[in-house]
């Protein structure tokens, strides 16, 4: 992909991320984290662009989190966001495109991929949230099993809908 193709590409996947954070946050009783559909926008971002534009488009998406700007499901934003129980699994997302560029390297087929890479993210989060919370890393692997099902339906989701667009437009990514 070229440079000047490479940077309004990226733009536009940040506004995908955005995006899929205008669905509301789901508070759980069993985590200080809520379950969130955005997490599913970083899929799709990381299975359409290259590793190197996807970490760009997670990246820049966390800056504007860390600046300040509300774009998160939970509409929280700034630095205290990346200290508290969130901070493990958006540092995740900005993992992800690795795990997956290591895994289909491997010739791990893109849908197992996805499904690892997502789950890697919420074993990086559960240690996250041992570490600056209450809880212990059991209490808190536990905890992120609540996530389980639904990341799998998104990585699901995900890999199914970044299909569909690179048959609609498959000059674009």
């Amino acid at each position: 992909m070229q440079e000047r193709q490479s940077i309004p590409l990226v733009g536009l996947f940040i506004a995908i991320i955005v995006i899929f954070g205008f669905f509301p946050a789901i508070p759980l009783a069993i985590s200080p984290v809520p379950l969130v559909l955005q997490n599913m926008g970083v899929m799709v971002v990381t299975l359409l662009l290259p590793t190197r534009q996807s970490l760009a488009a997670i990246g820049l998406f966390l800056l504007l989190v860390l600046v300040g700007l509300p774009v998160l499901a939970s509409r929280q934003a700034g630095p205290a966001v990346f200290l508290g129980p969130n901070g493990g699994y958006l540092v995740g997302w900005l993992i992800m495109p690795l795990m997956l560029q290591g895994l289909t390297y491997g010739r791990v087929p893109r849908l197992v991929a996805i499904l690892l890479s997502a789950m890697g993210v919420d074993i990086l989060g559960a240690v996250w949230l041992s570490t600056v919370t209450t809880m212990s890393l059991p209490q808190a692997l536990v905890a992120t099993l609540a996530f389980i099902p639904g990341d799998s339906l998104k990585a699901v989701g995900a890999w199914w809908l970044a299909q569909r667009l690179r048959k609609w437009a498959p000059k674009m990514i």
